[in-house]
């Protein structure tokens, strides 16, 4: 009798131990609502850390007013509020770490490039000389530096880097090109990309850096129509889009000049939009009329 009662003492201790032991099953990967702000009706993500953990945008109410949102998976969705009497305000970019975000909200003075932490809240960048208005428009991966446009009541487009140090930089242009609006920022904050030109006429991608100011990255052999979208960590590879003849995706490096990524079977253009911080996979669209497709260009897939 003992032993059919230590027999079956050890079968459930077994039983429990093997319950213990055996991991869970992981949660399948999946889509959710990360939810809204209470008296909004719709969320628009605009950007996530390089680390995932925070998403950055903005929730619109039916008067189609905006406010910036931060979103953490431990944390929930969090308003940005308002800068004294503004009425709104919009989350473009984050760090790395999800610390800080980058934006535009209005002020008194008109609309305003801002840094926003949650310790901080705001700091407003300010407005280039002859400016009017300012638009935070990327981060660097540390957040002390970042990207953005001024215009004036007329639109004129002009493009800053900010940094503590400096503060707001003008960057200049190429007179012969037209003016010059940022897109994107590299991780280290060393280069900021976008085009030369006006609405109305051809755009010419171009990067920035300290050293050599603002230069035109070449063309596709089709029209010389190009815009540059996002850099790599170090500023070395940029992607955007050329024209060859119809627009198709682009990746810039100084040894290569612009290369043709091409299109997906059977679609008429495509646009790349972001690449990773070693440069060697790139995300964009392609699209033919009004159908889009999403798709990955990557050295690993026997595209480099």
């Amino acid at each position: 009798m003992l032993a059919q009662v230590v027999a079956a003492y050890l079968l459930t201790a077994g039983v429990i131990l093997g319950a213990l032991v055996v991991p869970a099953a992981a949660a399948p990967p999946s889509i959710f609502d990360i939810g809204v702000l209470p008296g909004f009706s719709s969320t628009t993500a605009t950007a996530v850390s390089a680390d995932g953990s925070t998403v950055v945008g903005y929730c619109t109410d039916s008067n189609n007013f905006s406010r910036g949102f931060r979103w953490t998976a431990a944390g929930s969705i969090q308003d940005l509020g308002l800068i004294g009497d503004g009425l709104w305000c919009v989350a473009n970019a984050v760090n790395a770490d999800g610390s800080l975000v980058v934006g535009t909200t209005n002020t008194i003075s008109g609309r305003r490039a801002f840094r926003w932490t949650a310790i901080a809240g705001f700091q407003p960048l300010g407005v280039l000389p002859g400016s009017t208005y300012s638009d935070g428009i990327a981060v660097s991966e540390d957040g002390q530096a970042v990207a953005g446009s001024c215009s004036t009541n007329a639109g004129e487009a002009r493009s800053f880097r900010w940094t503590p140090s400096a503060g707001i930089q003008d960057l200049g242009t190429i007179p012969a090109l037209g003016l010059f609006v940022a897109q994107g920022i590299s991780g280290d904050g060393s280069t900021v990309v976008g085009s030369c030109g006006t609405f109305a006429i051809v755009q010419y991608a171009v990067r920035w850096t300290a050293t050599a100011g603002v230069q035109e990255l070449g063309a596709l052999p089709g029209l010389p129509t190009s815009q540059a979208f996002a850099a790599c960590r170090d500023g070395s590879i940029i992607v955007g889009f050329g024209n060859n003849p119809g627009n198709h995706a682009m990746r810039w490096t100084g040894a290569t000049g612009m290369q043709d990524l091409g299109v997906l079977l059977g679609n008429g253009a495509s646009y790349s939009k972001a690449i990773s911080a070693d440069g060697w996979t790139i995300v964009g669209r392609s699209n033919l009329s009004s159908v889009d497709r999403a798709f990955v260009w990557t050295r690993a897939l026997g595209n480099g």
